[in-house]
């Protein structure tokens, strides 16, 4: 036998009786030639020369695996099955890998941490001839994103080629049922129902809720109302007939279990003894402007509602102007002095006066806040961010409201109901893919009220899909040089919608709080910072964004150098 790449002849065997013989430790993929001479008492005949031969085994990889499909999932799991190989290759299956990536991204994940075994399925006793079904469970799974998988199976030989699912998978199930369904108002043939979103939504949008109602004590249910919101006014009930009501959220993978009203509803007329609550007893007013006082009143039915001055009526003029809605009274006076009082009263009884308001004097107005710009918008929310107004009017700025309307054609609203000290607030409640327009009004100390801040523009109430993007000091572009024992910081700008998670890496081991190594990542801010540094601080970190919409990757490197001895 020798190599096809040598002329050396080693002899195998001496003497060999039978026309076989089994040459081994041979090494995989040299290529042999053989050659065998004849010999009886006469002597040794001439030789005969093999073809090359490459030494190999004799079989394949398997083909590929069946296509994967999911055949069960939640929030924290999901189970892929599909069918084994038509060819084995030759050998027999020693197991499956499985690997997923993100719907946008080209980089598949391993997730099955070893071989998947037939055994751990049952599969042993098989039939020739029968398809079989091999499950995984692919765990830690982030709630709402899209993926793709893909099965490779492994035989002695090596690894075959992949089945991948035909279709992306959304990583969805039917959602958590709603929060707290509480009644607002009643009347002899309506019932006004609100309720809470779910905690979780499953990983798809709610398309809408579904609003059951049954008599008490009975469980005939039926549908009542199919809407959007988080309210609903259900009518045509019978007067004095007593009612159940459940709520159920749906979205694309089914419907949620119900959350049902704690206490029965009977249909009739409600009556409560009207209150005010005044949010504030003392009222300021810049001079030559207007005093304007809100009062949040209720009752059922709606108060009669009357303002006094030194127990009398006042009198509407052009000086002094009333309007009343649903649940509030204002009261604008121009001129206004100091001795202003309200009471409300209805059918049943009559409410109690509010204190008198007392008025203080600004210096000046103070400007309007900076225009408002949404940072963050989903279905059913925005958060905005504006700047302070250029000038306080003389005196600290205590707050700000929001205000927004529908477009195209709504009217101004607050959409902040407590005080706003941050320069920042999230509007929620919003209907999906309606259009809204925000706006900001500052208030300082002498309670000066600023004019409205410009109008963000239309926004729409939709979960906007935008890959990671970065941004980073040119420095960066550099490696970093530091000496021994500095502290040295890593540091990007982030965005992406949703906000990208973001993840620091040394090599490919992800970076994790400790002594040294803080991690100060923030929505829009990637932040690392390495203290006391030393040699093996050095070397290539990257930056690893990822949101639904893709995965950006930013390397950075560092290199240590000894602390000056001289």
């Amino acid at each position: 036998m020798r190599e096809t790449t040598g002329t050396s002849w080693v002899e195998l065997a001496a003497t060999v009786i039978r026309t076989t013989f089994k040459a081994a430790r041979l090494t995989t993929g040299t290529q042999y030639q053989f050659r065998v001479k004849a010999q009886n008492r006469y002597g040794i005949g001439p030789s005969i020369i093999s073809e090359p031969v490459v030494a190999a085994y004799p079989f394949d990889v398997p083909s590929q695996p069946g296509t994967p499909v999911v055949t069960s999932f939640n929030k924290d799991a999901m189970t892929l099955s599909w069918n084994e190989p038509s060819s084995d290759g030759g050998s027999a299956i020693l197991g499956y890998h499985v690997d997923r990536k993100e719907k946008n991204s080209i980089l598949w994940q391993r997730i099955s941490k070893a071989l998947v075994v037939g055994n751990i399925f049952k599969s042993t006793g098989l039939v020739d001839g029968i398809a079989y079904e091999h499950r995984v469970i692919a765990e830690n799974m982030a709630e709402g994103g899209i993926f793709f998988f893909r099965v490779l199976a492994e035989n002695e030989y090596g690894v075959g080629l992949p089945a991948k699912t035909a279709e992306p998978i959304k990583i969805s199930e039917k959602p958590q049922p709603p929060g707290k369904v509480s009644v607002i108002d009643v009347t002899h043939s309506t019932v006004t129902l609100t309720w809470e979103k779910p905690e979780h939504d499953g990983g798809s949008r709610i398309s809408h809720y579904e609003v059951e109602l049954a008599p008490k004590d009975s469980e005939a249910w039926s549908v009542c109302a199919s809407v959007k919101a988080l309210e609903t006014v259900v009518t045509n009930l019978l007067k004095g007939e007593e009612y159940q009501f459940r709520v159920v959220a749906v979205n694309d993978k089914g419907k949620s279990d119900p959350r049902q009203l704690v206490q029965s509803v009977v249909a009739k007329d409600l009556v409560i003894e009207p209150t005010v609550r005044p949010k504030v007893s003392t009222y300021s007013v810049q001079v030559g402007h207007d005093l304007k006082i809100e009062v949040p009143i209720a009752g059922h039915p709606k108060p009669t509602i009357t303002w006094t001055k030194d127990g009398a009526a006042l009198k509407q003029t052009t000086r002094v102007n009333v309007t009343d809605s649903a649940h509030h009274t204002t009261l604008t006076i121009k001129d206004a002095t100091r001795e202003d009082g309200v009471y409300a009263e209805n059918i049943v009884g009559i409410g109690k006066c509010s204190k008198v308001s007392e008025v203080y004097v600004a210096r000046d107005p103070c400007y309007p806040p900076g225009r408002p710009e949404a940072v963050i918008v989903t279905r059913h929310s925005v958060k905005l961010r504006w700047t302070a107004p250029e000038y306080d009017g003389g005196s600290l700025i205590t707050g700000y409201v929001v205000e927004k309307r529908d477009l195209p054609e709504g009217k101004w609203m607050k959409a902040s109901f407590a005080n706003v000290i941050e320069h920042e607030f999230t509007v929620t409640g919003l209907t999906e893919d309606s259009k809204y327009d925000f706006r900001v009004i500052a208030r300082n100390a002498a309670g000066a009220v600023s004019k409205p801040s410009e109008t963000t523009g239309s926004i729409t109430a939709k979960d906007e899909v935008d890959p990671p993007k970065c941004e980073t000091d040119p420095m960066y572009n550099q490696t970093i040089v530091i000496n021994a024992g500095e502290t040295f910081t890593l540091e990007a700008s982030v965005e992406g919608k949703p906000i990208p998670t973001a993840q620091w890496f040394k090599g490919e081991v992800e970076v994790e709080n400790s002594a040294r190594a803080e991690i100060k990542n923030t929505d829009f801010k990637a932040l690392l910072i390495v203290k006391d540094a030393i040699r093996v601080d050095g070397g290539q970190y990257m930056l690893v964004l990822t949101n639904v919409a893709g995965t950006k990757t930013v390397p950075f490197s560092v290199k240590p150098i000894p602390a000056d001895s001289g």
